[in-house]
């Protein structure tokens, strides 16, 4: 199976790609290689040429590069550590399997690309290679259990002030766990947490953040639901300078819930809601659920304004499938 020039030349950076190697792994004729590398320059990238070693990357939006997001993150309060891989079936089971062999708190694990990548209720997340961020980290909350809605909270916070202050678009969040931006999804959050009787619970904090994919790279049952930051801007985003931006206002929203509890991210995240006022349904157990959202809360979870007049509250963790109507 032919493999994309993009890909070949990203998992070689910084080092020589010989021209016969890329006929062969990419099935390209020179014209086509001539037309594809020239794509690559409008996305941003660079690249050396010499006639006798190839083509070498030196800089392109998609590359990642963890020493700079390490740096970045050195004066940070939580001990943020970027472990970069090239592909791995889940970064949240890959920071689990480091948890249970001494991996502390600030571990990120992040990848390329993830084979079996997940979101809430068992769903899948896509995750092209090199077009996204892909990455889990290790916390220890003192909160334990009680407090996973409020880490689930702040981490959409962090990644919608992150991708508004990096991208220059509007972010904001859909209960429980998504970032919308231009009225379809962008980003997806998971926190998930073990039980270690009455010690912290840790919690690994996975995010799936689309970044530099292009329309028409979604599969097709994604397209009119997922968008990414160059759709909604036009352009390419450096994906170690978001990752970076994520990581700093993680931190500093983590920071805030730790001193002042669940109710000191409260008001950033009813103000960053994309729900309020907005008819909605989903499942509740075997009900389905419709109503029109008054509230929006990190502790109560979400009110309703049920068809009878009535107001419901209802709790992330016995809700699917919320979707507007």
């Amino acid at each position: 199976m032919a493999e994309d020039l993009r890909i070949v030349l990203l998992a070689n950076a910084g080092s020589w790609v010989g021209f016969r190697e890329i006929e062969e792994r990419c099935s390209i004729s020179s014209a086509g290689f001539r037309s594809r590398l020239s794509a690559l320059v409008q996305e941003g990238c660079e690249f050396d040429e010499d006639e006798s070693r190839g083509v070498r990357l030196k800089a392109s939006p998609d590359l990642l590069m963890p020493s700079e997001v390490n740096e970045s993150a050195a004066g940070l309060r939580t001990p943020f550590r970027v472990e970069h891989l090239a592909s791995v079936e889940s970064t949240s089971d890959e920071a689990w399997a480091r948890f249970d062999t001494g991996a502390g708190e600030g571990t990120v694990v992040s990848a390329d690309s993830q084979t079996a990548g997940r979101g809430r209720g068992g769903n899948r997340w896509h995750s092209s290679p090199c077009r996204g961020l892909w990455f889990s980290a290790i916390l220890v909350p003192p909160s334990g259990p009680a407090g996973l809605s409020g880490i689930t909270c702040l981490a959409g916070v962090a990644a919608a002030r992150a991708i508004e202050d990096s991208c220059g678009i509007r972010a904001r969040i859909k209960w429980p766990n998504d970032v919308w931006a231009g009225g379809r999804k962008i980003c997806g959050i998971l926190a998930e947490t073990r039980s270690r009787g009455p010690s912290p619970w840790p919690v690994v904090l996975g995010f799936g953040i689309n970044v530099n994919q292009a329309p028409g790279e979604f599969p097709a049952e994604l397209a009119a639901v997922a968008t990414s930051a160059r759709i909604e801007t036009g352009r390419m985003t450096g994906r170690t300078a978001l990752l970076s931006a994520v990581l700093t206002r993680l931190d500093a929203w983590y920071g805030r819930f730790k001193d002042g509890g669940i109710g000191s991210i409260e008001s950033e995240y009813s103000a960053l809601s994309l729900m309020h006022g907005r008819a909605v349904r989903f499942a509740f157990g075997r009900e389905t659920v419709q109503g029109t959202v008054v509230r929006v809360s990190c502790v109560e979870g979400i009110a309703l304004s049920m068809p009878g007049g009535a107001t419901r509250f209802f709790r992330a963790e016995h809700v699917s499938g919320v979707e507007f109507i």
